[in-house]
């Protein structure tokens, strides 16, 4: 087929194939007029040339404006530019660039056209490099103002790989990294991101306020900890205890870096020092009087307070941030998704569904996936606890923004959608193989414990046994509360009694609260039921008879529809 092409090209004479091998440089589509500036030529004098290719059906008139052209078939500029070879190609391509760059490089929507060109030649040498560096900094910053956040990250990337050729300085590749990082986890890409802000504190080097910076670029698209499950954030934790002690405490990059320290924490199983942590910093922000700084510290306290320990400190934090002045649409959403997972725990189901479609409405015009995906996950995690029908359709309206299937940082939470409701259909022990493998990829303890739970089931106690002997409890981060719940219920049916006796003295301070994991990702029923199921199994039946009256009652005011069933029969036998 490519021959068929230069044949028909080779018919139409030197000329007009050495005009046509330009335009295929430009691409599908191309101007007369950008093309004349190319070749050193009057407009007037590509005419001849280009009626000729249009009689031979090889290009078409564009309709958008005169003397605009595009080739018929791709296939025409592949055989155009097949007898070239990639020094010619280069070098047409950065005289091109050129050309753009006079006429249109003030212009933004045309900073992706003209990035590609000087990409193209950026191997000649140091100076189209450079322009390509700048080009595709300014058509990634294009795409993050219009939402194109995949584009930019690509951009982000092209620009990256221009830098190294042009020879550019660490502060001006530290600039691209923070960029790249930025998009990717406004993307949802978190798990890129974090190798962004990786290459981002390589570049800060010894500037400690650099690298505060782009350890803040993690922290600001989402309501749960920006890391994935299990991901190695060494890097980023060395980074901030330097910054810690090296800064002073009265800029705002301490009050930052001791921030994101806390979230780090929370990460790595320092809970115990998080609350002090954060505060510390939030106190550091009150006193240097930066209202901006303020409500960054307090969003990131929010992400580093996580498990049932946090309750009421996340609400307080919640609402102190909904009443500074100024606050953007993406930390009420934030702060929102917070305080609908505490109105859920304390029960009242309806104000935080009420709440949870106000966020909706918020959502719509913010154009973040990731919150758009932990609001779903809320409405989920409340659906499948009311028992209403087909939960997941919740998840339709963001798979067009959000690929589901490469993001391992959400796993965690549809992993727990989907044992939440196996349990619920009482379908685990049909699921073991698919529970073995999630277990292995993972290396959660829920699992764990529900492979333990299901086994039980099956029968095959010494397996069951031997996972909920040998696997440690989580520490009391956003997966502890199912995962000692998933604990407690294989514990009753192996009859480990002393396991049932430590999960109900860890639930115990919970009572009269609904068992929420996570922002409402799932809601397992009321910790009252879990509390009378464990007294029930170990012979207190008058115990159990008062939990499970406080269950019921909770679990009907919330409408819950599984677990009111549960803790209703669990109350038949308490008489």
């Amino acid at each position: 087929m490519l021959d068929v092409v230069l044949h028909r090209v080779a018919g139409l004479g030197e000329e007009t194939a050495a005009l046509l091998e330009l335009a295929a440089v430009a691409g599908d589509e191309f101007e007369a007029r950008v093309m004349a500036e190319v070749a050193g030529r009057d407009l007037g004098d590509l005419v001849p040339s280009l009626d000729a290719a249009l009689a031979a059906g090889l290009i078409r008139e564009s309709g958008a404006r005169l003397g605009g052209y595009a080739f018929a078939h791709a296939l025409v500029t592949d055989a155009l530019l097949s007898r070239r070879s990639r020094l010619w190609r280069a070098g047409a391509h950065a005289r091109l660039a050129g050309v753009l760059t006079r006429a249109y490089g003030d212009r933004d929507d045309q900073a992706a056209t003209i990035a590609r060109h000087w990409l193209a030649a950026a191997e000649l040498g140091p100076e189209p490099a450079r322009m390509a560096m700048d080009y595709a900094a300014r058509a990634a910053r294009a795409a993050m103002r219009r939402h194109a956040l995949d584009d930019a990250a690509t951009s982000w990337q092209e620009a990256l790989a221009a830098a190294e050729l042009a020879g550019a300085e660490a502060a001006e590749r530290f600039e691209l990294a923070v960029g790249l990082a930025e998009s990717r986890y406004a993307a949802g890409r978190y798990d890129e991101g974090y190798e962004a802000v990786e290459q981002a504190l390589a570049l800060a080097g010894d500037d400690l306020e650099q690298a505060v910076r782009a350890a803040d670029i993690a922290m600001g698209h989402g309501v749960w900890v920006p890391f994935r499950h299990g991901l190695d954030v060494r890097v980023l934790q060395e980074s901030m205890d330097r910054a810690v002690r090296e800064l002073p405490r009265n800029i705002p990059a301490w009050a930052s870096a001791q921030a994101v320290r806390a979230v780090v924490l929370a990460q790595t199983g320092g809970e115990d020092e998080v609350d002090r942590v954060s505060s510390q910093a939030v106190e550091a922000a009150e006193r240097l009087g930066d209202p901006a700084l303020l409500r960054r510290v307090l969003h990131l306290r929010l992400l580093a307070m996580q498990g049932q320990d946090f309750i009421d400190q996340l609400a307080e934090t919640s609402r102190r941030l909904l009443a500074e002045p100024d606050l953007s649409s993406q930390l009420t959403v934030i702060a929102q998704l917070h305080l609908v997972a505490h109105l859920v725990e304390y029960g009242r189901v309806a104000d935080a569904r009420e709440l949870l479609t106000e966020t909706d409405a918020l959502l719509r015009d913010l154009h973040n996936p990731t919150l758009a995906l932990q609001a779903a996950i809320a409405h989920v995690g409340l659906d499948l606890f009311q028992g209403v029908p087909d939960p997941t359709r919740h998840f339709e309206p963001v798979r067009a923004t959000l690929s589901f299937s490469d993001l391992a940082y959400f796993e965690v939470g549809m992993l727990a959608i989907r044992a939440e409701t196996l349990l619920q259909e009482d379908r685990l022990g049909a699921e073991v193989e698919w529970i073995e493998e999630m277990l292995r990829r993972t290396g959660l303890a829920g699992l764990a414990y529900v492979l333990a739970y299901a086994l039980a089931d099956l029968g095959e106690r010494e397996r069951a046994l031997r996972l909920l002997r040998e696997t440690p409890l989580p520490p009391r981060d956003y997966h502890w509360a199912m995962a000692t719940m998933c604990r407690l219920h294989a514990a009753i049916r192996l009859g480990e009694l002393d396991v049932v006796r430590e999960v109900y003295d860890a639930f115990r301070p919970f009572a009269g609260l609904l068992h929420v994991n996570g922002t409402c990702t799932t809601v397992e029923g009321a910790y009252d039921g879990h509390l009378g199921e464990a007294l029930l199994a170990l012979g207190d039946r008058a115990g159990a008879r008062a939990h499970l009256r406080e269950a019921v009652r909770i679990l009907e005011e919330a409408g819950a529809g599984y677990w009111l069933s549960r803790a209703r029969q669990a109350l038949d036998k308490c008489s």
